[in-house]
């Protein structure tokens, strides 16, 4: 893939990628270099199927072992199902409106929403602005889902930084109309901020902190009820959401 720009626009695309936010600089970016050219970027970033290296990691296995029977994704690659099928978990896997209002019918044992597609369908990927924007009609029910589930259930956040635009909407009007009586969720987060976790403190959201992130697998194996050697541990599992965002 390439492009090529005269020099005072490669210099204004310079500024505009480091002073815009991601939304806009993707929006940007597909328009610069074209559809064709926007989704092989893509598929070259995140199908992990190109890349025999690339394969589930530990933490990716111990999020298996919890069983959790919904979870919810932004990523766009297939680690998570991948991970599911190299454990023998059946799978069903929503990538847009149409598959999770089948998928809801099916009632599967577990069932992976990518609310922002997948890469193996290019076509369903979230990024851009526009994307964005359609998402919110397009989506609907999916993210009515994510809000039902929000409202009633306890969630895990593993490795969601809790900045997207659609998903902040959702857990913002759930705080203000629910306030104390909102479902305790919890985030995983890497080496202590003191910054952050004010942050996320007012965003009524608990905060695990690890010392690096290798110490995830073995973090996810302490909350699971079906690993958990003591007590201490498992009266710790019982506020941990049946519902998680990755």
């Amino acid at each position: 893939m390439a492009h090529r720009c005269h020099p005072d626009e490669q210099a204004s695309l310079s500024k505009f990628f480091r002073d815009e936010g991601p939304l806009d600089c993707a929006q940007l970016f597909r328009q610069t270099v074209g559809d064709a050219n926007y989704r092989e970027f893509l598929q070259q970033q995140f199908d992990v199927n190109r890349y025999p290296f690339v394969r589930a990691t530990p933490s990716h296995q111990a999020f298996v072992a919890l069983r959790l029977p919904l979870i919810f994704t932004t990523n766009y690659d297939e680690l998570i199902e991948s991970a599911h099928a190299e454990a023998g978990v059946s799978m069903r896997v929503s990538a847009d409106e149409e598959e999770f209002k089948a998928r809801l019918s099916e009632r599967p044992e577990h069932h992976l929403v990518k609310l922002h597609g997948s890469i193996d369908r290019p076509s369903t990927i979230v990024l851009t602005r526009d994307d964005y924007s359609r998402a919110r009609t397009a989506r609907r029910e999916m993210l009515a889902h994510l809000r039902h589930e929000l409202a009633g259930a306890s969630f895990l956040f593993v490795g969601f930084s809790l900045s997207d635009p659609n998903f902040n909407v959702i857990h913002d009007d759930i705080r203000e109309s629910l306030g104390m009586q909102a479902p305790v969720s919890y985030t995983v987060q890497g080496a202590r901020d003191p910054v952050k976790q004010r942050y996320l403190t007012s965003l009524n959201v608990n905060t695990v902190w690890l010392d690096g992130w290798n110490d995830l697998p073995a973090f996810l194996r302490r909350i699971n009820p079906e690993q958990a050697a003591a007590p201490a541990c498992s009266s710790r599992t019982g506020s941990v959401a049946h519902a998680s965002l990755a």
